[in-house]
């Protein structure tokens, strides 16, 4: 099967390099100038990547260079001799995703080396850091050079770790072999930044180590851009991250006029009902089954009692993607639920994040195993069934669902459960249809006095519609693809935009595809240099 898998893919790799060809015929710049373009296999975005990086490479006129972002994340930063043969292979030969980069015009592709230099000024840095760094909220803070840096190796580092405990011993071998190796990769990055005439850079990601390179590039005035499939942001030394748009939800909605709102609220009440209804939606992608609907009964008596949920998270995921919470991660902010609830004379139930699909699944299981180990120690909290849904949640009326900062707090609010967050830079956190204590003596009081906050609450469905307008239809994810939902659909599901079948997908329909179109919505908001680009709006820049 797997000889099978790789000759299909052969063959899409052949066809996509070919229709790239055929488009991108521009001629190589003689100069020094460039763009820096992250080097992956994520395959729904190499179609936009290959269009914006030749628009910049006109703008500059400079040249494509294709940079290995993901090491330390996918792969160590020091290669072995086999992977050295076969970089060298693939970009002499063409092969696989190197074919498909030259395609669409890449000169260079580089993967970080060392040097003395670059040793001894990492070497500095790290006696720096282990002098500083004294605790976890050191690390969340870590700045190094004016560039933030704490949060990125604090979720790579919980992101590739085999240990156990998802959280981070800050003075454990491992961890600082990992942070000296980190270091190593700021300092040769920082130096080719401070030496390189880059124009600008376009990454996949903020988070992990994929948004060291933007943020050092601010430091040096490149122009730094987040792109994917579905999203084209561009980032700053003020807003780091690309899900900071959460923050303007409602700036920009009172800037609307009547009928736009107004248009906007109806789309928004279609898609929640639909929600409701069970159907899916690629507006939370990563969910592959309904929160909604009829699933598992639970079998518990309240006798008077509250009835408290903790709506778990994936722990290795990104805890600092949109900002920092309460807690450093998702499992000390579990682990203090657990311990706490000893307090309180409440039934304590544990709802697991949502099934992931595809090849992320794995955390799923790594979740639930390191759940079932910590509350051993708790016997008094019960795990719900997997298949346990929101509405099952509601029929046995619990009183409070707990998450840092996940969908559940829409979702939740939906239903009329009142839903406490753990993160001040929650998607919600503009909202009142959620609690959202701003420190943890503060979320201590509302378990305490539960009753209380929940006459402050005010669920107002005007809110939520609001909310989710702004996220699932201002922010449209179709800023390239025209419906993205019809896609995730026609290719049997979202986890396949990432896989070389793709490419067959858009070799099939890049007839129906506006080139022009795209070609002048890029020159727009590149010219006006806006934060995000917006289908149907030029809100943007704010």
């Amino acid at each position: 099967m797997k000889i099978l898998k790789k000759i299909k893919d052969y063959n899409h790799f052949q066809k996509i390099i070919s229709l790239n060809q055929n488009i991108f015929k521009t001629k190589q710049n003689k100069t020094n100038k460039e763009i820096l373009i992250e080097f992956n296999n994520f395959c729904a975005d190499h179609i936009p990547l290959s269009f914006c990086s030749d628009f910049l490479k006109n703008k500059y006129k400079a040249k494509i260079v294709a940079y290995s972002g993901q090491v330390l994340l996918s792969y160590p930063l020091k290669q072995t001799l086999f992977k050295k043969i076969k970089f060298y292979l693939g970009n002499l030969l063409n092969l696989n995703f190197f074919g498909v980069y030259k395609s669409f015009g890449v000169e260079k592709f580089i993967y970080p080396s060392t040097n003395k230099k670059i040793l001894d000024k990492a070497n500095k840095s790290f006696k720096y850091f282990d002098k500083k760094i004294k605790n976890l909220e050191n690390l969340e803070d870590f700045t190094l050079k004016k560039v933030l840096l704490g949060d990125l190796i604090y979720d790579t580092f919980l992101k590739n770790q085999s240990s156990i405990e998802p959280t981070i011993d800050i003075h454990s071998d491992n961890f600082k072999k990992f942070v000296y190796d980190f270091l190593v990769l700021f300092e040769y990055w920082y130096d080719y930044l401070k030496t390189n005439q880059v124009k600008a850079i376009i990454s996949s990601h903020s988070v992990y180590v994929m948004g060291m390179l933007t943020r050092i590039g601010k430091i040096f005035k490149i122009d730094g851009f987040i792109l994917t499939h579905d999203q084209l942001n561009k980032v700053n030394k003020n807003h780091p991250r690309e899900l900071r748009e959460q923050k303007f939800y409602r700036k920009i909605f009172k800037n609307l006029d009547k009928k736009k709102k107004s248009k906007l609220i109806q789309l928004s009440k279609k898609k929640i009902k639909n929600r409701l209804d069970g159907i899916y939606s690629s507006d939370y992608f990563w969910i592959t089954k309904s929160p909604f609907g009829k699933g598992s009964k639970i079998n518990i008596e309240k006798k008077n009692k509250k009835i408290f949920v903790i709506a778990t998270h994936n722990f290795l995921d990104a805890p600092h993607a949109s900002g920092k919470s309460l807690f450093p991660d998702f499992y000390l902010w579990f682990l203090f639920l657990c311990e706490f609830s000893k307090k309180t004379d409440h039934i304590w139930l544990i709802k697991n994040h949502p099934d992931f699909g595809g090849k992320w699944s794995r955390y799923m299981k790594y979740e639930r195993e390191v759940i079932e180990r910590v509350i051993k120690n708790y016997k008094h909290i019960k795990v719900l069934h997997k298949n346990t849904t929101l509405n099952d949640l509601v029929e046995t009326k619990v009183d409070a669902i707990f998450t840092v900062n996940g969908s559940i707090g829409l979702d939740g609010a939906l239903l009329n459960i009142p839903v406490i967050n753990a993160s001040n830079n929650n998607p919600h956190i503009n909202y009142n249809f959620n609690i959202h204590p701003k420190n943890i003596k503060e979320l201590k009081d509302i378990i305490l006095n539960f009753e209380k906050y929940k006459k402050k609450l005010k669920i107002n469905k005007d809110e939520i519609y609001e909310f989710y307008g702004m996220r699932s239809v201002f922010f449209t994810r179709n800023w390239f693809f025209s419906n993205l939902e019809k896609i995730s659909k026609e290719i049997d599901n979202h986890y396949n935009l990432h896989d070389p079948i793709f490419y067959d997908y858009w070799i099939k329909n890049y007839k129906k595809f506006d080139e022009t179109k795209i070609k002048e919505k890029l020159k727009k908001y590149f010219d006006l240099k806006n934060f995000f680009l917006l289908e149907n709006n030029n809100l943007g820049n704010f």
